[in-house]
């Protein structure tokens, strides 16, 4: 038997896909201020959220 880690499968077989999302203009504005990319973040919130990564 061989075991898989199916959100490692799936992380390596991804592409990626343009989303359009709305945002408060307070937290647009702080991201433009601080520099960071909204995508990133985003990624990074949802695999906290679904306890991937």
């Amino acid at each position: 038997m061989v075991t898989v880690s199916l959100i490692d499968y799936l992380r390596a077989s991804s592409k990626t896909i343009r989303k359009n999302v709305t945002v408060p203009s307070y937290l647009s504005e702080l991201v433009k201020k601080n520099g960071d990319n909204v995508s990133e973040m985003l990624t990074k919130a949802l695999e906290k959220r679904y306890g991937i990564g």
